[in-house]
């Protein structure tokens, strides 16, 4: 009689027949051919509860003429046109028969939903550029027969087009209330214009621009975020010619409305306000100068860059004397337009920021344009229109502007974190709130290297590490494409890209040197907790010993003196912070000193001071001058008994020398103390290298 099974064996054998399920899935994942119907079944099932009823729902219908008509109509450029009539006819054929997809609403839920996917995935597969042409092809029929049919209509061409330029004044004025100082009118910006290689090729001004569109030219405008991209496509389209109409396209919801560009122009509120149809725009192409102002190529999602090209292509067939202007953010596909001129928009300088800041009519203008140009952040930051209108935003209601550049950066920080038009793309794909990561991770990587700006396959590289990491702290579900990452940084933050080569860089450096001020903020901080000397030794090694590092470890300090009120924490990690550095470097710990705030002098001022006089006691007078720099650098009055002889007493020649080593070694100490020392001789340099690490 044989044995009858054990537990053991039957738990094996379901070991082995899982194990060989398994591989008889991946193999059939692998052999068989994803077509676009198949992804997009499996991409609409995530979106619902029970995911494989919906799966054989679709796979059914999949086969009924009825579906396939609407597949083949997306398939040549045209709408999926599933309606309620469909729906029910589906569900009378059993096609929706069971569970959540009995009713008319949830049918139309599940196919619409596969339409959208279905759409998304055509534009991904090997007929995307098919897919895309005959798309255009058709809005571009739609336009001729609109034009044909309509060539003739009962209002006078005079009247059309008062009504037409009303609406888009309307709607020009409505996008100026939007981007403008209170009810000030924004002033014209300047621009260069570039060569094919990216050369600087001449001033531009707007009247310029005018001119060029007006002959039909074809312009790019590019420039970062807040440089005034959308403004003065604005100023452009108010135009005093009675003989052109000017349109400013939102290009984005252009592309996602998915009509004509003269049927999405009429179903903006402005338009149809005045009775303006699409109709009544194509009878007015045969016989006036259209201008086209689109904005936002940027802003564009990346699924839909190839459809936008064909479309922008297609417009620029459709209306070959047309004036046609985009703007756009620096990013990997540039916009496709035909043998355009390429104009980047300039920083403000000095007499447009003045009559930006009268314009707006803020109270005390001379107060705060003398309390910018007196604060060198300011007045590097005030140089983008954007940048200034939070100034100025903040000067006007009252508020304080911070003191430091940490306070400055923040404030600017939170106002694009938090601006309704940007939080959408902040906590949604591909950042999902990760915004700040990245950017920290950028920096700090940008920083490390001492550089500036960091090429795409650097980026790459960064933001794939960090999603990574993302996906193995299950913060993220799926792993995004880096390049899609690095896009929505551009879109929605302060990270831009630049060309000629490739490489993208914060919007300002003292960005770049936030992020990082930031980053070892939490190191430090973390040092504090951990109590280690080997670690606060690699602290020093890492970050106080290398210069790159100077400018975010003073802001780190800034912050420290201006909030160790509001967070108990900062003032020891302060005292921290420069006892770490005067084992580094004594002029650095003392200008860390003065910039961490009186609470932490109190607690660093006698080893401080101790290490400074025990300098300037040597008979060397360079370690001498080297002490007085850093008893300058403290800012404290507990060295008056040798700086006060030393000011009064010294020769001007002294006295000088004074003053231009302390602003070498405190301002912008691009070279180590060491390299300083060194110019002085061999000596001096080997005695304070050694003394400075005892």
């Amino acid at each position: 009689m044989p044995e009858p099974f054990t537990v053991g064996f039957l738990f094996k054998a379901a070991t082995i027949i899982k194990t060989c399920v398994g591989w008889a899935r991946q193999a059939y994942r692998h052999v068989r051919k994803e077509t676009p119907e198949s992804l997009a079944i499996a991409a609409t099932a995530k979106e619902f509860p029970l995911s494989w009823e919906v799966k054989r729902a679709l796979r059914r219908v999949l086969k009924t003429d009825e579906f396939e008509n609407s597949i083949e109509r997306v398939r040549n450029g045209g709408e999926f046109g599933v309606d309620e009539n469909i729906a029910n006819l589906l569900i009378d054929q059993g096609q929706f028969s069971s569970g959540l997809h009995s009713a008319t609403r949830d049918a139309l839920r599940v196919l619409t939903s596969f339409a959208r996917h279905y759409r998304k995935a055509l534009l991904h597969s090997s007929d995307a550029n098919l897919v895309s042409t005959r798309r255009a092809d058709q809005h571009h029929r739609e336009l001729v027969a609109e034009i044909r049919k309509y060539g003739i209509a009962n209002a006078s061409p005079d009247e059309l087009l008062n009504n037409a330029r009303e609406a888009a004044a309307k709607l020009t004025n409505h996008w100026l209330a939007v981007v403008k100082l209170g009810d000030s009118e924004p002033i014209a910006l300047r621009a260069i214009k570039l060569d094919a290689e990216g050369r600087e090729a001449g001033l531009v001004r707007l009247d310029d621009l005018r001119s060029l569109l007006q002959e039909g030219g074809r312009v790019i405008l590019e420039g970062p975020a807040g440089r005034g991209k959308t403004t003065t496509l604005l100023q452009l389209a108010q135009s005093d010619d009675a003989q052109s109409l000017h349109l400013y396209v939102d290009l984005p919801a252009w592309i996602d409305s998915a009509n004509s560009i003269l049927t999405f122009l009429a179903e903006i509120a402005e338009f149809q306000s005045l009775g303006v149809t699409a109709q009544q725009l194509a009878q007015l192409s045969e016989s006036v100068h259209f201008v086209f102002l689109l904005n936002g190529w940027n802003e564009i999602g990346e699924d839909a860059f190839r459809q936008a090209s064909t479309l922008l292509r297609q417009l620029q067939v459709s209306f070959p004397l047309a004036g046609m202007i985009v703007a756009t953010r620096s990013i990997n596909i540039g916009p496709a337009l035909s043998d355009p001129v390429h104009v980047s928009l300039l920083p403000l300088n000095n007499r447009e920021r003045r009559e930006c800041i009268d314009r707006s009519g803020v109270a005390r203008s001379d107060e705060l344009i003398a309390e910018i140009e007196s604060r060198p952040l300011l007045e590097a930051l005030t140089r983008t229109p954007l940048f200034l209108s939070y100034v100025i935003a903040i000067f006007g209601a009252g508020g304080v502007i911070p003191s430091t550049r940490v306070g400055v950066l923040s404030e600017v920080v939170k106002s694009i974190e938090t601006s309704i038009e940007k939080q959408a793309g902040l906590e949604g794909d591909p950042l999902w709130g990760n915004a700040t990561l990245h950017l920290t991770s950028m920096s700090m990587a940008m920083t490390a290297n001492g550089a500036t700006r960091v090429s795409i396959e650097e980026a790459r590289v960064i933001v794939s590490s960090l999603i990574t990491t993302l996906r193995e702290r299950r913060q993220i579900q799926e792993l995004q494409e880096p390049t899609t990452v690095l896009d929505a940084l551009c879109k929605y933050h302060v990270l831009e890209r630049v060309d000629h080569p490739i490489a993208f860089r914060f919007q300002h450096q003292q960005f770049q040197e936030f992020y990082a001020a930031q980053h070892l903020k939490q190191v430090l901080l973390a040092l504090l907790r951990e109590d280690n000397p080997a670690s606060e030794l690699s602290f020093a090694r890492q970050y106080v010993n290398q210069p790159i590092w100077e400018e975010p470890l003073h802001m780190l300090a800034e912050e420290v003196g201006s909030m160790s009120g509001v967070e108990p924490e900062l003032e020891p990690a302060g005292v921290l912070l420069v006892e770490v550095a005067l084992g580094v470097d004594p002029i650095l710990a003392a200008h860390l000193s003065r910039l961490c705030g009186p609470a932490v002098w109190k607690q660093v001022g006698n080893a401080v001071g101790q290490r400074l006089r025990s300098i300037y006691e040597t008979d060397d007078k360079n370690f001498k001058l080297y002490a007085a720099v850093g008893m300058l650098a403290t800012g404290s009055a507990d060295f008056m008994d040798i700086i006060g002889p030393l000011l009064s007493g010294s020769t001007d020649n002294t006295l000088r020398g004074t003053y231009r080593a302390s602003e070498n070694f405190t301002s912008v100490r691009s070279e180590r103390t060491g390299k300083a020392l060194s110019r002085s001789g061999p000596s001096a340099h080997a005695e304070f290298s050694s003394r400075s690490w005892q």
